[in-house]
């Protein structure tokens, strides 16, 4: 089987080289890592972090994911829901 050298990012199917969709993941922080993953999952419920992010996409779910986290430390432990 032939490599492909390019790569669809599946989140805004954008073609990019295949480094570019799965590289920066796999540098992230693991707990960093793991929150965006829930974060994209919640989002596309399908997606895995095999199938690779490109870059921007990755910022911008991992943006929305420290923003939550940050929401929820903030928040009072006797606040009323």
């Amino acid at each position: 089987m032939i490599p492909f050298p390019e790569s669809i990012c599946p989140l805004c199917s954008q073609v990019f080289a295949r480094e570019l969709v799965h590289e920066h993941i796999s540098l992230e922080h693991p707990r960093l890592r793991n929150r965006t993953i829930k974060v994209i999952q919640a989002y596309h419920p399908g997606w895995v972090e095999d199938h690779g992010a490109c870059g921007a996409c990755w910022r911008s779910y991992r943006d929305a994911g420290r923003f939550l986290y940050m929401m929820k430390i903030a928040r009072p432990q006797n606040a009323v829901s």
